[in-house]
């Protein structure tokens, strides 16, 4: 049999059962399908598998292990040149560690997944980029750089067509100082 479709077709498997909430079998087709894909050398659908699979530990709040895995798919994607694996899996890493607290490391991985988009004119992708760095600097209570994300989505919006979804409007533009007092706790509606 041909290993690398066999990998392949076990991975939409565990895509399937993640999709569907059933996590031990994804996990069980995910592992599979990698021993498969490592066999055969097929780096390509290797990093894929790698990133689906991180982003079924991140669902399961397994936060490191995701982060392993979508350190391991970015390292694949790089080797074979795979742009598209690059741009989503900084996005995926990103958003872990969006999801832990580490927002210098949040921005660096989203920063790179919004180049790799651009690279590739894909502008769903640097919207949703976009929208996770403003999450960054809403948390570390940088208004003015949260604001330019969300300035930067409505250009994307007008540039390319693009319907909006979810709240793409530039918020006021902040004044005065750069960053927010700690005295004041964040808006309710800002926290994901």
């Amino acid at each position: 049999p041909d290993y690398r479709v066999v990998g392949e077709v076990l991975a939409c498997l565990g895509n399937l059962c993640r999709d569907q909430g059933e996590t031990g079998r994804a996990r069980a087709y995910y592992l599979e399908a990698e021993e498969m894909l490592e066999s055969v050398n097929g780096e390509t659908s290797l990093g894929v598998l790698l990133s689906d699979h991180g982003l079924l530990e991140r669902e399961a709040n397994n936060p490191e292990k995701a982060i392993v895995l979508f350190k391991r798919a970015i390292d694949l994607h790089k080797k074979c040149g795979h742009e598209d694996g690059l741009a989503v899996t900084w996005g995926r890493l990103g958003q872990a560690f969006l999801n832990t607290g580490e927002l210098k490391k949040a921005e660096t991985c989203l920063n790179h997944s919004h180049t790799h988009f651009g690279q590739l004119g894909d502008p769903g992708g640097q919207v949703q980029a976009l929208r996770a760095l403003a999450q960054v600097y809403e948390q570390r209570e940088d208004p003015e750089l949260a604001y330019l994300c969300n300035k930067r989505i409505r250009e994307i919006h007008q540039q390319y067509g693009i319907r909006k979804t979810g709240d793409d409007t530039p918020k006021e533009k902040p004044t005065g100082r750069r960053r927010m007092r700690k005295s004041h706790p964040p808006d309710a509606t800002t926290e994901k």
